[in-house]
């Protein structure tokens, strides 16, 4: 978004009275070094990343459907830059049009109801017209949704760049108020806020009080009942994992948001993990395999299966090549080593085993069923 601060410059070039503002030629010297700033950017940006990226944004929509989400979502944000509440970390807009008509038509006519007053009262207040526009070009990038990954497409942390234009009009609104009405304005929104600020810090907490706070405004957010049934999951508390699983999967499904199939791998991984630990080794390996439908590369998913093989099958070849698959898949997974691990020990191949246990205890050194494992492994070769 700061990409936008050379369209910002020229903006405040015109809030200059005429007497003093540039010529044409001292704003060109002026504007400058920004655009070459921005030049430098995009062309390290277009070496890293390429210059016609692939959608991440997996859904159809129409002409319609995006523009009209253009002006719900900027709406959205000039309502939160000046009511800044109720903050939660996942918003969720429907993509078609014709699931967010309402509000979308609301947003519309308060657009144009405050640009039509403030170009009524232009001469007047030119100050509002224009830092009104400030807040609209350094808010643009963000209003590119193709570009933004997992359908959502309203973010609270976009606005920290085009709010200072709010905050910088508020202070001209102020100043045309007499001293004592300014100070009592200004004492009470920064008293407000200061109360809001601590309040909006205990959601801050932990993880539980993060993601519960969001599912309090926004329980379709399939992302976040994933998130909250994982730290469950690393708990051991697998029935309650699994239970919120199972509501981040209705959601998921939800067509009114458009939907990344990477989150549906991350559910069926998580309920395949819960079903095993629970011995539930047909369920979990029916959860395991549908993961891998959406999402070929999971890793995870790779170890998870060839976990249960391992402990309910017997199967070691089976789960080895399983597991091999996770390996070469990730450097980091320390679960797909341990398991190898254990399927190498369990066949007289201690030397083998250690290293695995290994390089599993290397990546997280708290694996407990790693040290484990090792120490069996250990004795097993010294017999």
């Amino acid at each position: 978004m700061a990409a936008t601060l050379s369209a910002v410059i020229v903006l405040l070039m015109f809030l200059t009275p005429k007497e003093q503002r540039p010529n044409f030629k001292t704003a060109v010297l002026i504007v400058s070094p920004y655009v070459a700033g921005l030049g430098i950017y995009g062309a390290f940006r277009a070496a890293a990343v390429g210059v016609n990226l692939p959608s991440a944004v997996y859904a159809d929509a129409s002409i319609i459907d995006w523009s009209s989400l253009g002006i719900s979502v900027a709406g959205q944000y000039f309502r939160y830059a000046v009511v800044p509440y109720p903050l939660y970390i996942y918003h969720l807009i429907p993509l078609h049009f014709h699931d967010r008509v309402p509000p979308t038509l609301s947003f519309l006519a308060g657009v144009s109801v405050i640009t039509a007053t403030s170009w009524v009262l232009r001469r007047r207040f030119p100050e509002v017209l224009l830092w009104l526009a400030v807040f609209g070009v350094s808010l643009m990038p963000v209003l590119y949704f193709r570009g933004i990954s997992g359908g959502v497409f309203f973010a609270e942390r976009y606005l920290y760049i085009p709010s200072i234009a709010i905050v910088v009009l508020t202070g001209f609104s102020l100043a045309r108020l007499n001293s004592a009405r300014a100070a009592i304005i200004t004492c009470s929104l920064a008293g407000l806020f200061s109360l809001l600020t601590v309040q909006r810090n205990r959601d801050w907490r932990n993880e539980d009080s993060l993601y519960k706070r969001t599912l309090q405004f926004q329980p379709e957010a399939a992302n976040i009942w994933t998130s909250l049934a994982e730290i469950y999951l690393r708990r051991e508390d697998n029935a309650q994992a699994q239970q919120d699983f199972k509501l981040a999967l209705q959601h998921v499904e939800d067509p009114r948001f458009a939907q990344n199939p990477y989150e549906s791998y991350r559910i069926y991984l998580g309920l395949g993990t819960a079903a095993a630990r629970q011995s539930m080794p047909v369920e979990a390996s029916a959860y395991l395999q549908k993961a891998l439908e959406f999402y070929p590369q999971g890793d995870g998913a790779y170890a998870q299966l060839g976990g249960v093989l391992l402990t309910w099958g017997s199967d070691y070849k089976g789960a080895m090549s399983l597991l091999e698959k996770a390996i070469q898949l990730s450097a980091v997974n320390e679960l797909a080593r341990d398991y190898m691990g254990v399927a190498l020990l369990n066949q007289g191949q201690y030397e083998q085993a250690i290293k695995y246990f290994q390089e599993a205890l290397q990546i997280n050194p708290d694996l407990a069923s790693a040290k484990e494992h090792l120490r069996l492994a250990l004795q097993a070769k010294d017999r």
